[in-house]
């Protein structure tokens, strides 16, 4: 019976934990690209504190689903800097025109208390899409573990963006 109360008692105290460290995790960096009438990839990934990646491949992508994947300190470092360089909070927050069927871009980059959010659907900057391939690039370089339906849904409860 003592062994019983132990044990309720550990679970209890790493599932907080693990709950906690999820609730103080938030997106960085995140890239979306929305569906076009043609074959454009729809997608959206996910960069976190934590150095967390989800990407949620919609369609006209190779992953369907939802994974998720972590990046090394210095990669995160390096795509944080590669945004700070850009002068990413200078930036227009739309880029677009009277034009149909091009595919939308959404940035968000978030450092210390300044966060942004950038539609780019046609004629933004060069430096904003050398920032998408930087990002896209993860897509390519890393193991990704697919995401059950259950954890999908606890995920989504603590989506920021």
């Amino acid at each position: 019976m003592k062994f019983s109360w132990i044990l309720i008692g550990l679970i209890f105290l790493f599932g907080c934990s693990v709950t906690r460290q999820t609730e103080n995790a938030f997106v960085v960096i995140s890239v979306e690209k929305l569906p076009c009438m043609g074959n454009c990839p729809a997608y959206k990934l996910s960069i976190y504190n934590n150095h967390m990646v989800i990407y949620e491949g919609k369609e006209n992508v190779e992953k369907v689903g939802v994974y998720t994947t972590k990046i090394s300190k210095k990669k995160f470092s390096e795509l944080q800097e590669a945004f700070l360089n850009s002068d990413f909070f200078e930036m227009k927050d739309v880029y677009s025109a009277r034009i149909m069927d091009l595919q939308t871009t959404y940035m968000y980059f978030r450092s210390n208390e300044k966060e942004k959010k950038i539609l780019d659907y046609y004629e933004g900057p060069e430096v904003l899409k050398e920032l998408v391939k930087m990002v896209e690039e993860l897509n390519e370089q890393n193991r990704w573990k697919q995401v059950n339906r259950l954890q999908k849904e606890k995920r989504q409860q603590y989506e920021i963006d």
